[in-house]
């Protein structure tokens, strides 16, 4: 496992109540699990103070599912049993609701698309009709116009007024793409499943209720699809949405789950915008924050010096495509967390502690584990 420590308090005066904060990235259900094994492992050596005793919890993704549950005082050995799917006091989910297939936009898409391709083209001719003839001045000029000048720019121009007025007010059907739905999978099932388990176990499923029950601040964030802009659920952000609902809103990977539609806006996995959002623990008044990542670029070059002499691995490129994006993805989001993690050393005016815990750059085991299995 692998630290990295901002220290940039005066330890000489510590606070006597520093907020603290865990943010939690991405990482899929692998990444779930390397969070939980730390977390256990980091609850362990914590002095005053357990995993559940945080004053923020900042997910993303699947850090989103963990800092949901923990928020609420479920343990890590609770959390790991379901990610085992073993029953306890948080019924484990079945895969067939994490890999439900969005078979009604398979079926409805097509269907769709045709039928407006069927209906795009009489309107197309009507409207042609209606918008180009004689008794329209503007039309009966150009015609004129060509008919004293039969030239070629005069033609093209005509033409294209032609086209303009009377695709104006068509919508095209999107060819071919308008057959393919906007995401392999559906996150509905999952998210009912969450939702049972939180009222289940009387657990607070509204940002509201959560924090005025336990003091404890519960922010989710995602991707507004439609403008590329980061969406923060919380208590004190965007609190009209249920916990699950919003949960569900940060783990929609693109194209392989569909987006998640809240009051009519398009929600994408948060971690397409922001890897892990410390900036918003730190804005939160936060001065100890411990991050999680699971998500670090593999170091061919360190495995091979820290390998026994009998170990072998081919490189990243011989292993494949899957090796290659896997590389390209992890790389990507890493080098985006370091930045942030870097604007924090170099700003004078942040005055807090931030650990961050990651895999080696050498566990060649974590990084041939497909985050989705």
């Amino acid at each position: 496992m692998g630290i990295t420590i901002v220290q940039k308090s005066d330890l000489s005066r510590p606070k006597p109540n520093p907020k603290t904060a865990l943010v939690l990235s991405g990482g899929g259900i692998s990444g779930g699990a390397f969070k939980l094994g730390g977390l256990q492992a980091l609850s362990n050596f914590m002095l005053n103070r357990n995993i559940r005793e945080f004053d923020i919890y900042v997910g993303v993704s699947a850090g989103a599912l963990l800092a949901t549950f923990l928020a609420n005082g479920i343990s890590t050995e609770e959390l790991a049993k379901s990610f085992e799917g073993k029953r306890g006091q948080i019924d484990p989910v079945q895969l067939s609701k994490i890999y439900s297939l969005n078979y009604i936009d398979f079926l409805k898409n097509p269907i769709q698309t045709a039928g407006d391709t069927l209906g795009w083209l009489p309107k197309l001719g009507l409207n042609f009709i209606m918008f180009n003839n004689i008794f329209r001045n503007e039309f009966r000029q150009m015609l004129f116009k060509v008919i004293k000048n039969p030239s070629y720019e005069n033609a093209q121009e005509l033409f294209r007024y032609c086209l303009q007025k009377s695709r104006s007010n068509i919508r095209k059907p999107s060819l071919p793409w308008g057959f393919i739905p906007n995401g392999i999978f559906s996150t509905d099932k999952f998210e009912r499943a969450i939702r049972r388990n939180l009222e289940k176990n009387d657990l607070h499923n509204n940002f509201k209720a959560l924090y005025k029950k336990t003091g404890r601040e519960l922010y989710i964030f995602a991707m507004n699809l439609d403008n590329a802009e980061r969406e923060v659920f919380g208590h004190d952000e965007n609190n009209g949405v249920p916990i699950s609902k919003a949960m569900q809103a940060s783990i929609a990977i693109p194209v392989f789950y569909k987006p998640v539609k809240i009051d009519g806006v398009d929600y994408v996995d948060g971690a397409v915008i922001k890897t892990t959002s410390m900036d918003l623990a730190v804005a939160k008044g936060a001065t100890l924050i411990i991050c999680y990542n699971p998500f670090r670029p593999f170091n061919h070059e360190t495995f091979c010096e820290k390998c026994e002499i009998d170990e072998n691995r081919m490189q990243i490129a011989e292993d494949g495509m899957y090796a290659v994006f896997n590389q390209a993805m992890r790389t990507l989001l890493h080098t985006r967390l370091m930045h942030g993690i870097d604007t924090y050393i170099k700003n004078p005016d942040f005055k807090g502690d931030i650990i961050l815990i990651e895999p080696t750059e050498y566990d060649a085991d974590f990084f041939d584990m497909n985050p989705l299995a």
